[in-house]
């Protein structure tokens, strides 16, 4: 995967470097990061084809890491990631959020069926593991300060907090899944508990590096989401 986005990355920046004589140059592909997250895969990101094509950009997605997503986008090596959480954006300078928003999420407890499933557990002793993402762990610890930090178990991967529960690695998991108004609860494992969290909003976001093209790809993205109402 190293080479590919490697290969990647070096011809988004020859592409952009070539059309430098533009106020505003658009390339002709952009490589953006994703997580491994069945709706990202199957959603998020032939939306963001659709978008970028109508301003005759074609999209590359690597799959990288949770935070290094973004770390990868602020630091300009990657031009932008498929989609992230409100609060994981806030923490991460140097990336744009492209609005409107993607779509409304919740972040979710998840519980093995013998345990207790809500906010409770988070005062309790640090026994109890909780898994999540590496860039979950960090605005779960901000938003619940009364955690233990050695409660919290990340992950490289959002996929691998259901690992983790599956193999009875931790005692809960925190997860994110899409509205839950629309069917995002059917994302959820039928043999885990659950409760919500807390509700928000995720975005597209890009590099600082193409920001002149920020107004285009909002007229795209409105154009593309109003017709999925």
């Amino acid at each position: 995967m190293a080479a590919g986005l490697c290969s990647g990355l070096a011809l988004s920046n020859n592409l952009l470097t070539e059309a430098s004589t533009s106020a505003c140059p658009v390339p002709k592909k952009l490589t953006f990061s994703s997580l491994r997250h069945p709706q990202i895969q199957s959603e998020i990101q032939p939306l963001l084809e659709r978008v970028y094509a109508k301003l005759g950009i074609e999209l590359e997605f690597v799959v990288t890491t949770s935070y290094r997503d973004l770390m990868l986008v602020a630091n300009n090596q990657l031009m932008g990631s498929a989609a992230f959480a409100d609060d994981i954006i806030s923490t991460m300078p140097g990336i744009l959020a492209v609005e409107p928003p993607l779509r409304n999420m919740s972040y979710v407890l998840l519980c093995h069926k013998d345990l207790a499933c809500d906010e409770s557990i988070f005062d309790a002793q640090p026994k109890n593991s909780i898994a999540a993402s590496n860039a979950m762990s960090k605005t779960i610890l901000n938003r619940f300060p009364q955690l233990s930090p050695k409660q919290m178990v990340s992950t490289r991967e959002v996929i691998g907090v259901l690992r983790m529960l599956e193999e009875n690695r931790v005692d809960y998991g925190i997860y994110p899944i899409s509205d839950r108004h629309n069917g995002g609860l059917l994302e959820l494992p039928q043999n885990l508990n659950y409760s919500i969290l807390y509700d928000l909003k995720s975005f597209h976001v890009i590099s600082r590096q193409i920001s002149c093209l920020l107004p285009k790809i909002e007229v795209a993205m409105r154009e593309e989401l109003s017709k999925l109402k």
